[in-house]
């Protein structure tokens, strides 16, 4: 039923001449896009440092537990399945590890679902982020990279992260130091997740020429990089609540030149992606490079602007 649905709309990508290729493509990437994490960064630098450091409480534990399950699941792509189906444009280049559940669903649900959450009082901001993650759900399913369960069980999965994430976040405000013990448990999550993810059985299905359907090995950096965001940001957050002001200050111009220069940090990082691959190898470089975007976000920015912007005031 699953793959006869994603052949249906196969079928209907084909007959419109792939009119409409592009702009899901566009949809779909963009929750994954570094686009989107400058977004939340300049969230937390220029608007609400709470409001963009809960989303990204969000993106990075969800993401984490993506990784986990979909490494456990191991279920193959829809084309693996099943040869007919055959991906729109460059979709499948966007598509790595295995197919159950969707990362871009996760992701899109941490982003707008946290959004939502944050701006629940605001009706129009809850319905307009419902329509985002539908949005890139059905994308997934209309590029033929993901079948319905795999985004159902991704946005549920994620659903799940926010809620619990809530009551963690309602206990974090109710000490001064439980975010160390927070920070103690990511680490050891990780520690744990990175351990079982090399060391567990995986399915070696081979084609008739002799050639691995899916290398488990290639899988498994997406889950590295996972275990990077996730420690950038809960140490990143420990250290922006104990020493740096709770909320963003100044007015609009030096949010502005704030926001340009963060940024601008962030495509500096950027360059250093591959060649810290090469450096470190495969699974440690997704690992320290993703951990090092996070960390600069939540933590290593906004202590360099506090810093200058205290200076300059003086």
């Amino acid at each position: 039923m699953d793959l006869s649905y994603l052949l249906w709309l196969q079928e209907l990508r084909t007959g419109m001449g792939g009119a409409l290729d592009g702009l899901f493509e566009q949809i779909s990437y963009f929750v994954i896009s570094p686009y989107m994490f400058a977004l939340l960064g300049v969230v937390c630098w220029c608007v609400s440092a709470k409001g963009g450091a809960w989303m990204f409480m969000n993106v990075s534990v969800a993401d984490f537990v993506n990784n986990v399950v979909k490494l456990t699941a191991c279920i193959y792509r829809p084309w693996v399945r099943d040869p007919r189906i055959v991906p729109a444009g460059d979709a499948i280049t966007t598509a790595t590890g295995y197919s159950f559940p969707s990362g871009h669903s996760t992701l899109a649900t941490a982003e707008f679902g946290s959004l939502a959450v944050w701006q629940r009082r605001r009706k129009w901001a809850v319905v307009l982020c419902c329509i985002a993650v539908a949005l890139v759900l059905f994308s997934r399913n209309y590029l033929g990279v993901h079948t319905p369960q795999d985004v159902v069980v991704g946005c549920g999965l994620c659903s799940v992260v926010i809620f619990c994430n809530s009551r963690v976040w309602r206990w974090l405000e109710g000490g001064a130091n439980r975010d160390w013990i927070a920070v103690g448990v990511a680490l050891g999550a990780g520690v744990l997740a990175m351990v079982y993810i090399v060391l567990k059985p995986y399915p070696l299905d081979y084609t008739e020429a002799g050639t691995l359907l899916v290398d488990p090995v290639r899988m498994q950096p997406d889950a590295f990089a996972g275990v990077g965001r996730m420690w950038g940001f809960w140490l990143g957050f420990a250290l922006h609540r104990h020493f740096l002001p709770e909320e963003v200050g100044g007015g609009l111009p030096v949010r502005v030149v704030r926001a340009v220069a963060g940024v601008a940090g962030l495509l500096v990082i950027n360059l250093v992606k591959h060649p810290l691959n090469a450096l470190v190898g495969a699974l440690a470089g997704p690992l320290v490079w993703n951990f090092l975007i996070f960390f600069y976000i939540l933590f290593l920015y906004p202590l360099i602007f506090n810093a200058v912007e205290t200076k300059v005031k003086a």
